[in-house]
């Protein structure tokens, strides 16, 4: 059976099962149809030819949720991909039934090459974002199915709270778009749903120790006798090298060469870096004992391990010196900002800090006035004289 007739709800409810399967024919929309199976089941599809073969698709079951209005609008679109992009619509849905959902993708992809070819810590903190933010809103989802709308919804959701949460999801997912389709060589019919995104403004925290501050944390570690000295040298290593904590906790002595002022370290956030000693730090080295079957500079409790209890450490000691507000990792900004008020160059300074790219360091940038004050004045003098401009005596 199969006639043509403008398709009404009338039309369709109307419809009756035959024992055979029929389709009425859409007389407004060529190629769309209502499906009548054998036992009357009911569902639109849609017709058309693609590379001289004739194709056909079910697009949804008749029902409240997808009258016939629906249907014809969605068939429309449906049809126009066909004309107007040359898409194998039919194909792209079976290949949309068999394809996996984006958890198996992602959980995948943690395996296979964070957890294979990032640091330990970075492959934590994308784990925590995929369990914690992206799968629980996404993860059911076929690939092909998220679009740019879905991950800005999430994006912005997350970032209403915590805008730099939610540009590192948009990291994380950009990142795993860029795998998936580098190992499978296939083209997602909506593409990289994370493109043009645009991220939250983030404002950095920046502290800077005083001159002040720094006398009084001197004092505090001075009088904090109740605490270990390996821990109070590490407070002051970190002070004195702009190193991040965990590069001078881990430090071995393996990696200390007092003799040239320097350590080397194999593997830091940036990878391979070198820092160089001031005579103060290399002092400071000299007097720590070295326990015998540990290779730390910085020795913990247990046998073998490294210090870890720096952070309650550093907890007393700031509030000793009044600074509660000041994190161990300032003690690194601090670094930069007397390196740049002393007029050092910001190229060295990030070479010391082990930043990657100059534009980090250029962070502290607005921290030199006193090169710039020398030069206005320079400047200032040799044209207030051309101008006849006389100094207040």
């Amino acid at each position: 059976m199969s006639e043509r007739i403008k398709l009404t709800k009338a039309k369709v409810d109307a419809a009756a099962a035959t024992g055979q399967l029929y389709f009425m024919w859409d007389s407004e929309l060529s190629g769309f149809a209502l499906q009548v199976t054998p036992a009357g089941a009911k569902s639109f599809v849609v017709k058309y030819r693609i590379g001289g073969e004739s194709r056909r698709k079910v697009i949804g079951k008749y029902g409240p949720a997808f009258p016939v209005e629906v249907a014809r609008k969605v068939a429309m679109e449906e049809l126009g991909k066909v004309k107007v992009e040359g898409v194998d619509v039919a194909k792209v849905a079976a290949e949309l039934r068999t394809e996996a959902p984006l958890k198996d993708a992602m959980r995948r992809w943690l395996v296979d090459h964070v957890m294979a070819k990032r640091k330990p810590r970075t492959a934590a903190e994308y784990t925590r974002l995929v369990e914690k933010h992206i799968l629980p809103t996404l993860g059911g989802k076929k690939l092909s199915q998220i679009v740019v709308q879905d991950v800005e919804a999430l994006h912005a959701r997350i970032g209403r709270d915590h805008k730099r949460n939610a540009n590192h999801i948009l990291a994380v997912l950009s990142s795993f778009y860029g795998w998936h389709a580098k190992t499978t060589r296939t083209k997602l019919a909506h593409g990289d749903p994370t493109k043009g995104i645009e991220k939250f403004e983030e404002k950095g925290r920046e502290r800077f120790l005083s001159n002040d501050e720094f006398t009084r944390i001197g004092a505090a570690l001075q009088g904090a006798t109740n605490y270990s000295a390996f821990a109070r040298s590490a407070i002051i290593l970190l002070i004195l090298t702009g190193g991040r904590k965990q590069e001078i906790l881990k430090l071995e002595w393996q990696h200390v060469d007092l003799e040239r002022g320097i350590l080397f370290l194999s593997d830091s956030k940036t990878g391979a870096k070198t820092i160089v000693l001031s005579g103060t730090a290399i002092d400071i080295l000299n007097r720590l004992p070295r326990v015998e079957g540990n290779p730390y500079v910085f020795p913990g409790g247990i046998e073998g391990q490294q210090y870890k209890q720096l952070q309650k450490v550093w907890a007393g000691v700031r509030k000793a010196a009044g600074v509660d507000n000041v994190r161990l990792h300032d003690l690194r900004h601090s670094f930069a900002s007397v390196a740049v008020a002393a007029n050092h160059s910001l190229p060295i300074i990030g070479k010391q800090l082990g930043h990657a790219s100059v534009k980090t360091t250029e962070r502290y940038a607005h921290l030199a006035t006193d090169p710039v004050r020398a030069m206005t004045d320079d400047v200032g003098e040799r044209v207030g004289k051309l101008l006849g401009h006389k100094p207040h005596e």
